[in-house]
């Protein structure tokens, strides 16, 4: 039961942390542009899988699937661009896509 609450708790603070960076990103990552998002995300995620919490490719696939994002090898960039997006909306959504996965992940584990 100790276990699960923390792992409650690391999830928790998962979530706010990738809220915050989607509200103040320059505060986390700089200059502010996908590439640098996607480095300090997948920073996050080695980080998360040493600490125990691991979030596997095809939790993610799922993830963004859910938000109607089509996965390639090189991630889902692609798509949000065909579809448009601004620099700012792929940032936000690839932050959007991160936090689904660590839920999904946390679910899986629990």
């Amino acid at each position: 039961m100790l276990v699960r609450r923390r792992g409650q708790a690391v999830l928790e603070s998962i979530l706010e942390l990738l809220d915050s960076l989607s509200r103040r990103t320059a505060m986390y990552v700089n200059p502010v542009d996908i590439s640098t998002v996607q480095g300090y995300l997948r920073g996050l995620e080695a980080g998360c899988r040493i600490g125990g919490l691991d979030v596997p490719r095809d939790l993610y696939v799922e993830a963004a699937a859910s938000r109607g994002w089509k996965f390639r090898a090189t991630g889902i960039v692609w798509h949000m661009e065909s579809k448009g997006y601004t620099k700012e909306a792929v940032i936000q959504e690839l932050i959007a896509v991160e936090a689904e996965a660590f839920r999904r992940a946390a679910a899986n584990a629990a």
